[in-house]
């Protein structure tokens, strides 16, 4: 069955393959490893944090790709729930905003959002940016050096004009005290 799954490469059968993966039979973890391979191009052996971390970056490609099923996107948006990585909230908001009349889709994005941030704006994906922003430009106010340093990233790479009043007012305020 395992090396069916492989021959056939059937993509969604790649989580089922990696509960597999755990088996202690030697010879099941490493035709589970092939039919991976098979499926996926790539071959991590039997190293199981590597093939999750695969397909988590996998899973999120699908999240933006207009192409995906629904499917495939409640899947992917199930990865992060579990996951709960607040690196993928900006990736969530997009999903709300481009999948907004996939009501499945635009739940389970805003059920991730629920989890990851523990708060609830329902599937308001303007909301979840306003509340998101504000919380960029409060962090530039933190008396933790590295944590202004980040927050000033996080708000150039943004490339949104809401940003910049908060940006030039804390270089201001910095020039001012030293």
């Amino acid at each position: 069955i395992i090396n069916a799954l492989g021959d056939l490469k059937y993509d969604k059968s790649i989580e089922y393959l990696e509960v597999v993966l755990n088996d202690p039979n030697r010879d099941i973890q490493n035709n589970t490893a092939d039919a991976l391979a098979k499926i996926t191009g790539k071959d991590f052996c039997r190293n199981i944090q590597a093939w999750k971390k695969w397909r988590e970056e996998y899973l999120i490609s699908k999240l933006l790709d207009y192409k995906a099923t629904a499917e495939t996107k409640i899947m992917a948006l199930e990865l992060l729930q579990e996951t709960r990585n607040p690196d993928y909230i900006e990736t969530l908001f997009l999903v709300l905003k481009r999948d907004k009349m996939k009501p499945e889709v635009a739940e389970n994005a805003a059920e991730a959002l629920r989890k990851i941030t523990g708060e609830d704006f329902g599937r308001d994906a303007d909301a979840w940016d306003t509340w998101w922003r504000k919380g960029l430009i409060a962090g530039l106010q933190s008396d933790d050096r590295t944590t202004r340093v980040k927050t000033a990233i996080r708000l150039g790479e943004l490339r949104n004009p809401i940003a910049v009043g908060p940006l030039i007012k804390k270089l201001r305020d910095t020039a001012e005290h030293e």
